[in-house]
């Protein structure tokens, strides 16, 4: 008997062709005994002969014979791999990758990982994305890569999530950018660098995040990961502020009325005011102090009642989404950073 699709000899009555992974269409084509499935090794014999770490040595010495036939342990792998086997796919374009026990062949590995990939197999789906995103026998394509990647985090593989943040920052995305920088502020998955992160909030402030924009002004105003300029501050708090962002509109109001190159009362209480009305806590607070004691408006002391009476109602403590605190205005912050 031989596979119709690589004209092989095939194993009598075996519904996959070992030498190609293909279904046979007919396999009542002979009258011998079906081959079982016990017939052939199992995952654990598989992968206690061919996949056992420390045995790579032994692996690419024996698995490929002289003559160019594959060894015992990497023809059981096949035969998994054929009949289905996600995990013996995976193994099996991990070493067609890297030729390890087989000659190398970037082509075959996609193709393996591929099959496994489809079944749900999270390593072959990062590994697939990987091809897809550097050109590895295939044409490279960042949105198959993507796609690729995803998957693999959705099913919560560790480093998927980074591989798929990196590619989309580096595609462009203003949200991928500044999850980078967040990465790259807080230490999580890459080495904390703020300069880095910096640079992230940088081309995603180009593109109007407002998140980055005022993250790019705290690390200005205070001097971590770039140089300390209150001027550049300004400017991306204002496009922030201006934006109708409450979290900005409430830290230029701060930085108005606290840095004493800039300080001008009546500027904080106009940008304070238009936080508040967004619905920003702090922001009423700092206008009840501001009428009650007259700065930068005149004093008035029913005014200042109504906005403490606001700031009571609303939440205890006004937390950005990404973690940080109002308090990370005031005086030397020694902030950290986080979600």
């Amino acid at each position: 008997m031989y596979c119709p699709s690589c004209r092989k000899d095939a194993q009598a009555g075996a519904k996959f062709c070992w030498n190609c992974g293909k279904r046979i269409i007919d396999p009542e084509l002979t009258h011998e005994r079906p081959a079982s499935r016990r017939d052939l090794p199992t995952k654990a014999e598989t992968y206690t002969s061919a996949a056992s770490p420390g045995d790579s040595a032994q692996a690419n010495s024996g698995d490929h014979d002289t003559d160019g036939r594959l060894g015992p342990d990497c023809r059981n792998l096949e035969q998994l791999a054929a009949w289905g086997d996600p995990h013996a796919q995976f193994e099996l374009g991990r070493r067609y990758e890297s030729g390890e026990g087989l000659p190398q062949d970037c082509r075959k590995a996609r193709e393996w990982y591929e099959q496994s990939a489809n079944q749900g197999t999270p390593e072959a789906q990062v590994a697939l994305g990987k091809m897809y995103e550097n050109g590895r026998a295939v044409a490279p394509d960042p949105q198959i890569a993507l796609r690729w990647y995803l998957k693999a985090a959705g099913q919560g593989y560790p480093g998927a999530r980074l591989l798929y943040d990196n590619l989309d920052a580096k595609e462009g995305r203003a949200s991928a950018q500044f999850a980078m920088g967040l990465r790259c502020e807080d230490g999580r998955d890459v080495g904390e660098n703020l300069a880095d992160a910096a640079e992230w909030y940088q081309l995603a402030a180009v593109q109007g995040y407002t998140s980055a924009q005022l993250r790019l002004a705290l690390m200005y105003r205070f001097g971590q990961g770039v140089h300390s300029d209150v001027g550049e501050a300004i400017r991306w708090l204002t496009c922030a502020a201006e934006a109708e962002d409450q979290r900005a509109q409430y830290a230029i109001g701060n930085l108005y009325e606290t840095e004493e190159s800039v300080c001008d009362p009546a500027v904080a209480f106009r940008w304070y005011r238009r936080s508040a009305t967004h619905g920003h806590k702090n922001a009423a607070r700092r206008l009840a102090h501001m009428f009650a004691h007259g700065i930068g408006v005149a004093q008035d002391t029913q005014e200042a009642a109504k906005w403490q009476a606001l700031a009571e109602q609303r939440s205890a403590v006004e937390l950005d989404p990404y973690g940080g605190t109002d308090e990370n205005w005031h005086g030397n912050p020694g902030w950290g950073g986080g979600r």
